[in-house]
């Protein structure tokens, strides 16, 4: 069982906070969950390794606040996309599998989009992210969806979903961000509606057909949920400390 959480927007702080709750959860319960959300405000969030310092590079984001997330990559600018996340403890098949659970889950989201008219979407392979490296000089851009990874989905030849993974000693965290529209915050990155006016796709759309996709290919049960008191408690508490905290998003 599998529970889902289909989430209301909420500041970066707050959406990374229960992301670690979820994963911390998953370690000491056993429960796994997916998650689907969204930002307000638009938002910056820096792969954990970032320096603070590159956040001067981008212009058009500099009015959006920042969060350093957890896990590594590039900077995303938290907009006119969406996010999700899947906290799961180590006893299941899909932890000790995270290569599969990264690529299964972005040929689902593949197939959830061909389903609204989005068509053309590729997975990105390991000739075509030494292609971008040496292109680029072997210099990563700022932003993630200006990055290459092996298993990225791009349409067109731009990126337009990426995830990255961060494991705990008994779960695993991966959370990923599906790019929707340009933001006016990052005017460079086109998203899947602008590469494909003539779809279907709508947030909405995407949050009700991915699920169903995903669990069919995971053979999961998916049950609706919500936070428990505990992982509340332990969401505030971990924002106050860690992603509310200038220490912490300042680090680097």
């Amino acid at each position: 069982m599998i529970r889902l959480m289909i989430d209301e927007p909420l500041k970066g702080s707050a959406n990374m906070a229960i992301d670690q709750a979820l994963l911390k959860s998953a370690a000491e319960t056993g429960v796994g969950t997916l998650r689907i959300y969204r930002w307000q405000p638009a938002t910056v969030s820096l792969g954990y390794f970032q320096k603070w310092e590159e956040r001067t590079q981008h212009d058009a984001s500099q009015p959006c606040p920042v969060v350093r997330r957890a896990s590594g990559g590039g900077a995303i600018v938290h907009d006119q996309e969406l996010t999700y996340s899947i906290a799961i403890p180590s006893a299941d098949r899909w932890a000790t599998h995270n290569r599969d659970l990264f690529d299964t889950v972005h040929q689902t989201l593949i197939e959830s989009l061909e389903q609204l008219g989005v068509t053309g979407c590729q997975i990105v392979d390991k000739q075509a992210v030494q292609l971008h490296v040496s292109k680029n000089k072997g210099q990563q851009p700022f932003l993630c969806f200006q990055r290459r990874a092996v298993g990225d989905v791009s349409i067109s030849g731009f990126k337009v979903i990426g995830s990255a993974q961060r494991r705990l000693d008994n779960a695993l965290l991966q959370h990923g961000s599906v790019l929707i529209e340009q933001s006016r915050h990052a005017p460079e990155l086109p998203g899947i509606c602008d590469l494909r006016p003539k779809s279907k796709l709508t947030v909405d759309l995407l949050s009700e057909t991915w699920p169903a996709c995903l669990a069919r290919q995971m053979r999961w049960e998916l049950k609706n949920g919500k936070l428990t008191e505990e992982e509340q408690h332990a969401a505030e508490l971990i924002e106050a400390t860690r992603f509310d905290n200038s220490s912490w998003n300042q680090k680097r």
